[in-house]
């Protein structure tokens, strides 16, 4: 008897939980096409055809739940898993960008296996976090979840392009790669608003930890000490039609020597000479694609050498509302100072520079969009330019120009049907075979639930 009220109660337990978990999610699938040309308007990197991950929002599936406390406090968390519908990995990859979709291919190893390429990332955790939240404090998150640069510049809704498709896809989120990405493990403070203003406030590292050391041969690393650090700053006003918004973000990237000889997580065998048939069959050579989905390689892994950059960021955008219209304006601003040689990749755009000489890098964009509203259908426009200035040499590293379109069939609160045209031009690109411009159509089906 004693067991069976045991069983009960535990049951009872399990479903007044249950109760407070939501799932939610987003299916995202459309026909799209995508071209990279060079300067002189032949294919530099590829064409692209066929059914794909949507993009008009990432696809993705989460839970969210609430547990209320005495004195008006609420424990809660999120887990959100991106998700790729159109790979047969589905929840092993998530689309991170407007690059071109390889399924099966490993950016890690060049090989067909489960993995990530092109436009795809193995980073599938969108955000995972645990929350303390006081009616009269404020809230508390600790966890992996969204960065100031990505609240800013997209989950706001200051813009009415699609960062999924080229056009929209750079511009937005310029920086984001120096600045320590769109997602970091960290502390978030959320204060309660006060006369229509909200600040928030994030300590933590980049996707890893904010100090690392360890032995010099580490065979997983080779590191002896790591630095991952940042801090941001978020103000935002919202008041009937006008909304605006502005971060600041400092991060810190350091990472010593890799020890001479040392490797990165590879059950091959050391190549030797007598061996060296088989390390020519077998042995790693560790590649990556970049942003237009082609193949570069980067030789053995981990690469030798040191690199320490910090990165100024600045962000500012506004809004305004009116009956069935709506204009939005985002603006991107920074340095980044690299205190040795390195080469960090500067951004998730379109360009993929990189900058390997010690000095500072001015960085900027500014994007201006619009959205008309007639019945249920939404007409949006938006361009955008993105500039990185090497201030050594007074050469200009990026000059990015993008444009894009989009029509939407608003079927329900909860579904679309849409099209979208767009295209980009790099005009500091001035080889015949550089990613010089990249267009894009697609159209879609959007559903959330």
């Amino acid at each position: 008897m004693k067991k069976t009220l045991v069983a009960l109660a535990a049951l009872a337990a399990t479903s007044a939980f249950a109760q407070s978990v939501t799932l939610y999610g987003v299916i995202d699938v459309a026909y799209g096409a995508k071209q990279i040309e060079g300067n002189t308007g032949v294919v530099s990197t590829g064409k692209q055809t066929g059914v794909m991950d949507g993009g008009f929002a990432g696809n993705r599936i989460g839970f969210r739940g609430t547990e209320n406390l005495d004195g008006g406090q609420t424990l809660g968390f999120t887990i959100e898993q991106g998700i790729s519908p159109t790979n047969g990995a589905l929840f092993g990859v998530r689309s991170a960008n407007a690059g071109f979709q390889l399924d099966g291919l490993a950016a890690s190893t060049g090989r067909f296996d489960q993995g990530t390429g092109g436009g795809y990332s193995q980073g599938t955790n969108r955000q995972t976090f645990a929350s303390l939240k006081d009616n009269a404090l404020g809230e508390v998150r600790v966890g992996y979840q969204y960065t100031a640069l990505y609240e800013v510049s997209t989950l706001m809704g200051f813009t009415q392009t699609s960062e999924g498709v080229y056009g929209g896809s750079a511009t937005h989120t310029h920086g984001a790669g120096v600045a320590g990405g769109t997602r970091a493990n960290g502390i978030t403070y959320i204060s309660p608003r006060v006369m229509n203003f909200g600040l928030s406030t994030q300590v933590g590292s980049a996707g890893g930890r904010d100090t690392t050391e360890s032995v010099a041969n580490n065979t997983a690393t080779g590191l002896t000490q790591d630095v991952n650090k940042r801090f941001s700053l978020k103000l935002d006003y919202d008041q009937g039609p006008w909304k605006a918004a502005y971060a600041t973000t400092d991060f810190h990237s350091a990472q010593s020597a890799r020890a001479a000889g040392s490797t990165a997580n590879t059950a091959f065998p050391a190549c030797t000479t007598a061996s060296t048939p088989v390390c020519t069959q077998n042995s790693p050579v560790i590649t990556t694609f970049n942003v237009y989905g082609a193949l570069t390689t980067l030789g053995a892994s981990p690469v030798a050498g040191a690199n320490d950059y910090t990165t100024k960021m600045n962000q500012l955008a506004g809004s305004y509302t009116g009956s069935n219209w709506k204009v939005g304006y985002t603006r991107n601003s920074g340095t980044l100072t690299q205190n040795i040689a390195t080469s960090p990749t500067f951004g998730t755009g379109v360009a993929g520079s990189t900058y390997n000489a010690a000095g500072s890098y001015d960085f900027k964009s500014q994007r201006l969009s619009g959205l008309y509203t007639y019945g249920k259908f939404d007409v949006t426009y938006g361009s955008g330019t993105a500039t990185v200035d090497i201030n050594a040499t007074g050469v200009r590293g990026m000059d990015l120009k993008e444009t894009q379109l989009g029509l939407i069939y608003n079927t329900s609160k909860t579904s679309k049907l849409y099209v979208y045209n767009g295209q980009w031009t790099n005009n500091s690109v001035t080889t015949s075979n550089g990613a010089y411009k990249g267009t894009q159509t697609i159209a879609g089906i959007y559903k959330s639930f």
